[in-house]
This record gives structure tokens, C-alpha cells and sequence, in this order.
């Protein structure tokens, strides 16, 4: 019974662990996308209000800027997958040993019992 409670102690206390830190880093993501993208919309809207003779200058620096923005989005929205996956992968292993060990040890009871 003892390791029982043990073991779903355990499970819940990673569960929520996960949950936390996938929320969080979704969270922050998403707040960053955010920044990004007002960012982005005031550095294509600037050269149209400032205009006149480096209109078109501002506006290549402006496309350079936005690409640049882009590719970090995407590598950005990349790494958290992988840090989401690596954080799922860990758990589930260490949730498969947690419940490897309390069969073992409830067969050891059992045995010797």
C-alpha cells in the first residue's frame, strides 16, 4: 500500500512538474511571437509614415530587419519543441523506472511475504 502511494505521489508530482514547465515555456513563446510581431508591424509601418527621400533605403533595411525576425521566430518556436519533447522524453523514462522499481519491489514483498 506504502508503495503504491509512493508511486502515484511520484507520477503526480511529475505531471505537474511537466505541465508547469511546458506551460510556462509556451507561455513565453507566445509573449515573445507577440513582441516580435508588433516589432515587425512598426518597422513596415515607419518607412510608409516617415517617407520621402530614404523611404526606400528604410524600407530594404526595414524587409532585411523582418527576415532576420522571422527565421529567429522560427528557430525560436524549433527549440521549444525540442526542450517540450526532451522534457516529455525525461519524464517518461523516469515515470518507466519509478514503475519498474515498485513492481520489482512489490514482487520482492510478495515473494518473501
Amino acid at each position: 500500500v506504502v508503495v503504491v502511494v509512493g508511486v502515484v505521489v511520484v507520477v503526480v508530482v511529475v505531471v505537474v512538474v511537466v505541465v508547469v514547465v511546458v506551460v510556462v515555456v509556451i507561455v513565453v513563446s507566445i509573449v515573445l511571437v507577440g513582441v516580435k510581431v508588433v516589432v515587425i508591424v512598426i518597422l513596415l509601418v515607419l518607412p510608409i509614415v516617415v517617407c520621402g527621400q530614404n523611404a526606400l533605403r528604410y524600407k530594404v533595411l526595414a524587409l532585411v530587419v523582418v527576415v532576420v525576425l522571422i527565421a529567429v521566430v522560427i528557430v525560436a518556436v524549433v527549440v521549444v519543441i525540442i526542450i517540450i519533447v526532451v522534457v516529455v522524453s525525461v519524464v517518461v523514462v523516469v515515470a518507466e523506472v519509478v514503475v519498474f522499481a515498485v513492481v520489482v519491489v512489490a514482487v520482492l514483498e510478495v515473494v518473501v511475504a
